[in-house]
Formats: C-alpha cells, sequence, structure tokens
C-alpha cells in the first residue's frame, strides 16, 4: 500500500522513528520485540503488513510446526572452491552486461535508492555509476561482499542441523543423490 508507506514514511520524518515504533507497539507488541526502532524500512513494512493481512507481523513469523512433509538438503563446497565460483560469476555478470542492467534500471526510474538496489552487485555497480569508485574496485567489493554473505550462510545452516542432510556439491551423483534424500 504505496499510500501507507508514504504516510508512515512521513511520520517517521516528522517525528521520529518513536512515533512510528510507538504506532507498531499498539498493533503487534511482539514484533517490537525483534525490530530495533532504529530500523525504520522495517518498522514500516511490519505494520504494512499487519494491516493488510488482519494478522499481526509477528504471527508470520512464528515456525509453527509444518503441516508438509518436508526435506532439507544443503549442498557442502569448500571454501576456495565456493570463492572461485563466486568470483568467476561476478566476472560473468560484468561481462553479460550487469552494468547496463544497472544503468537501464535507473533510467527506468529505479534509482541506486531503492531497496532494491540495495543488494550485493548492485550496490556496488551504483557507487561506480556515481563516481566514488573505480569498476575494478566495484567488483572487487561486489566479490567481497559475496564471499562474507556465504560466510554467514555457513553460520546460518550448521553442518551439525539434524534436520539438514548434507551433500557433497561437487558429487558426481549430487542429483541421483539428492533424490534419494527427497523422496526417502
Amino acid at each position: 500500500d504505496r499510500d501507507l508507506r508514504a504516510e508512515l514514511a512521513a511520520l517517521a520524518a516528522s517525528k521520529g522513528p518513536d512515533a512510528l515504533f510507538k504506532l507498531l507497539r499498539a498493533e503487534d507488541p511482539e514484533s517490537c520485540e525483534r525490530i530495533d526502532v532504529r530500523n525504520v524500512r522495517r518498522v514500516i513494512r511490519a505494520i504494512e503488513v499487519t494491516r493488510a493481512t488482519g494478522r499481526p507481523f509477528s504471527a508470520w513469523q512464528r515456525k509453527d510446526g509444518s503441516e508438509h512433509d518436508a526435506r532439507i538438503v544443503g549442498l557442502q563446497i569448500e571454501r576456495a572452491e565456493l570463492y572461485r565460483r563466486i568470483d568467476a560469476r561476478v566476472d560473468a555478470m560484468i561481462a553479460a552486461g550487469f552494468v547496463e542492467e544497472v544503468k537501464r534500471l535507473n533510467a527506468q526510474g529505479y534509482g541506486c535508492d531503492a531497496p532494491a538496489m540495495s543488494g550485493i552487485g548492485y550496490r556496488q555497480i551504483c557507487e561506480y555509476l556515481r563516481g566514488p569508485c573505480t569498476l575494478d574496485d566495484a567488483v572487487a567489493r561486489a566479490k567481497t561482499e559475496t564471499h562474507r554473505l556465504a560466510r554467514m550462510q555457513a553460520t546460518w545452516f550448521r553442518a551439525a542441523d539434524p534436520r539438514i542432510r548434507w551433500l557433497d556439491a561437487l558429487a558426481p551423483d549430487l542429483l541421483d543423490r539428492a533424490i534419494a534424500v527427497a523422496t526417502a
């Protein structure tokens, strides 16, 4: 709801993030325990979801038991090989016209300040297009940020998690093994 989003952003700008947070506390106190008052974008999103669905944002985030019989498969790869592949993928994106894609998006009205443009790669190319860094610097930072994300994912999805069946990403029979896990 763009109108609601604009109204809430205006409230935060005029009266500060605390006024917005007070609104969230009245509608969904449980979300206030997990959302930082200074994260205005997230507070606005929580209010939007609550009002649009009639269900508190916090209720959407609960990890209730699933009605589905799901299997979780994780792929393992040596970190050096993962970084090599990340670097090659970033280089391939640049070669395939990623810079031109970002320029086109900017020309279509999706400025570098848009939330979607804050993702890894887009943010660094925007810096390059604005001029404070070279393309080589932007590419190096995109690679470094993606490496950092990969390290964070390794901590989120622990190897010791008993729900996850870990498979070697480079195994020649990977697909057969994944199918076997999924159908077991």
